[in-house]
């Protein structure tokens, strides 16, 4: 079995040749239509093949659709490969708290985020990385690991739905953190915390967890995202989250986020707004920092496979360029 993970190309998949041959379908009326409405009897002209051009739009599909599987970016089998790291230990702490559901950022708080960490991440070769969710309680998502694939996999499907319990406990899910990366291989000064929140409602004594985390070496990276003017949270069935029959209204509070930053040692807040590359800014930074050398390990890799499906899309297409589509006139 494949292992996608791009695995919204899948629908993409599905539906294609369907449309495909539902469009050909429909030229190919459209087509007949015209022909019997210009041509007379007395013209000999060349009449296209129905059935030859059903086939070019058969193959057409086909290889339409397993590009379509190409970039859904199959994996299958694992290698053993011997790699040896030089980075840092960085924990990920993402708001899945209802708030980051706001559309005062395109796509969404959370979608934004999401989205700029996942694009940073060929950036970030050597680190290792994990990944926290909170909202009212913490939940580690995913442990440290050099498996960027694996990490893009769980920060793809943390939501909302990870955390059952409402609200913002940032104490609790810094002290969450703070246990995951002392877990690891103990890298003195060479661990990083980014913390990506809109700062509503912060509990859970977070000012004691970034004193602990300055103390440990820890350095924390806050980012607030969301305006500052408060707005509605549109829900996934289009109305709006309320509370007690009112309308829940949310809007950045930065003031959390830049105190955290100044209690940990050497971290510094960003606004989404005001530094839109803020990944870029937080690993220009960490360039400047001193890197961990690890031993060399053994890392396991899904093989990508997305050649299969490419070889044979252009095989099928390449074979409706040799079908002729026109008999000869007689």
């Amino acid at each position: 079995m494949f292992e996608w993970t791009e695995s919204h190309w899948l629908f993409i998949a599905l539906v294609l040749p369907f449309a495909l041959m539902g469009a050909a379908h429909f030229f190919e009326m459209q087509r007949t239509k015209l022909l019997r409405l210009f041509s007379t009897g007395s013209l000999n002209y060349s009449e296209p093949s129905r059935i030859r051009r059903f086939w070019v739009w058969l193959l057409w599909s086909i290889g339409l659709t397993l590009i379509a599987l190409a970039l859904a970016e199959p994996r299958r089998g694992v290698e053993l490969k011997e790699v040896s790291h030089k980075g840092r230990d960085i924990v990920f702490i993402l708001d899945v708290s209802k708030s980051m559901l706001a559309t005062d950022i395109t796509l969404n708080r959370l979608k934004r985020a999401k989205a700029d960490i996942i694009d940073s991440l060929q950036n970030m070769q050597g680190h290792r990385l994990g990944l926290i969710a909170f909202a009212g309680d913490p939940k580690e998502i995913c442990p440290l690991t050099y498996d960027a694939y694996h990490f893009i996999q769980r920060l793809r499907d943390v939501g909302p739905h990870s955390i059952s319990k409402g609200g913002t406990n940032i104490g609790d899910a810094l002290r969450r953190a703070i246990d995951l990366i002392d877990a690891g291989a103990n890298l003195g000064n060479h661990r990083d915390i980014i913390l990506i929140t809109d700062g509503q409602d912060l509990t859970g004594y977070f000012e004691e967890a970034a004193k602990q985390a300055g103390k440990m070496g820890i350095s924390i990276y806050t980012l607030g995202i969301g305006q500052a003017n408060p707005t509605s949270i549109r829900l996934a069935d289009g109305g709006y989250l309320k509370s007690e029959g009112d309308v829940v209204k949310t809007a950045l509070n930065p003031e959390p986020l830049r105190l955290i930053s100044e209690l940990s040692q050497e971290g510094f807040y960003q606004n989404l707004i005001a530094s839109p590359n803020w990944m870029g800014s937080i690993l220009e930074y960490l360039e400047q920092k001193e890197y961990a050398e690890r031993e060399m390990d053994v890392q396991e890799r899904k093989i990508p496979r997305y050649y299969y499906f490419l070889s044979l899309a252009f095989c099928f297409i390449g074979i409706s360029f040799l079908i002729p589509t026109r008999r000869k006139a007689s």
